[in-house]
């Protein structure tokens, strides 16, 4: 909705006082519908509206020409009062409603059951990603000391095949024991 719109349809609303027909609970209901529209729930101007009656609460002591006098005055009350609306609509512009987040929506009860939820499986994946992380450096780390291994393993069959690297039996079986050793 626009403003103008806005400004068109109190305009029309005030045109309907003119009519002595309108000067009832319906035209106030419909008046207070656009103005809760327009302005928003927690207006002034919609507590003004809500509250508004063409009716005069009289006791048997007034006299009549002010029961009179009172009832005429109540469309002018409102006369002015939408004037006072559609200047405040040129002014201010149109109530826009705040926007609701996803939390907002929720109610306390199942914000307290989806924190923990949360909470839990957050730390669950943050432990099955850990395991995996360590058990792959795990893995990795194995397959590295087999590959050295089978370098020694090589190494030793390389050193025992040359006779020429020492000449010392005693020296290559006192090599291959201290390999030994390191496993």
């Amino acid at each position: 909705m626009t403003v103008k719109k806005a400004i068109g349809i109190l305009k029309t609303q005030k045109d309907k006082l003119d009519d002595f027909g309108n000067e009832n609970l319906n035209w106030v209901f419909q008046t207070a519908s656009y103005i809760k529209d327009f302005f928003g729930e927690d207006s002034p101007e919609f507590s003004f509206i809500s509250q508004f009656s063409f009716n005069v609460k009289a006791s048997s002591w007034d006299r009549p020409e002010d029961v009179r006098r009172w009832l005429a005055e109540k469309p002018i009350v409102a006369k002015r009062f939408l004037d006072n609306c559609i200047e405040t609509l040129e002014q201010k512009g149109l109530f826009k409603q705040p926007k609701q987040n996803f939390l907002n929506q929720l109610s306390e009860t199942a914000l307290w059951t989806l924190i923990p939820l949360i909470g839990t499986g957050l730390l669950s994946i943050g432990l099955f990603f850990g395991n995996l992380y360590s058990d792959k450096q795990n893995i990795e780390l194995r397959q590295e000391n087999k590959l050295l291994k089978d370098s020694l393993n090589t190494f030793r069959t390389l050193s025992l095949g040359n006779k020429t690297i020492n000449s010392r039996p005693d020296t290559i079986i006192q090599k291959i024991t201290n390999n030994d050793s390191l496993k």
